[in-house]
């Protein structure tokens, strides 16, 4: 029995250092968190063309098909 009580003493002594080690991951994550927000947040921005801009290129594009074939007849 003693062998017993031993192993679960030494469980619990083990799982609060990982509980006291798992504390300072979340700090140190949670510090950096905010860091990264900063960093990689601006260079991820979606580029989003206005109505009037995707119609004026809409309009070119039609304008050069429209050159294309009248070259081909």
């Amino acid at each position: 029995m003693t062998n017993y009580t031993d192993a679960v003493k030494l469980l619990r002594e083990r799982r609060q250092a990982v509980a006291a080690e798992l504390g300072q991951i979340d700090l140190a994550v949670k510090a950096l968190g905010g860091i990264r927000t900063r960093i990689f947040k601006t260079g991820k921005r979606k580029r989003v063309f206005s109505k009037a801009g995707r119609a004026r290129i809409a309009a070119a594009q039609r304008a050069r098909w429209k050159k294309l074939r009248a070259a081909q007849q």
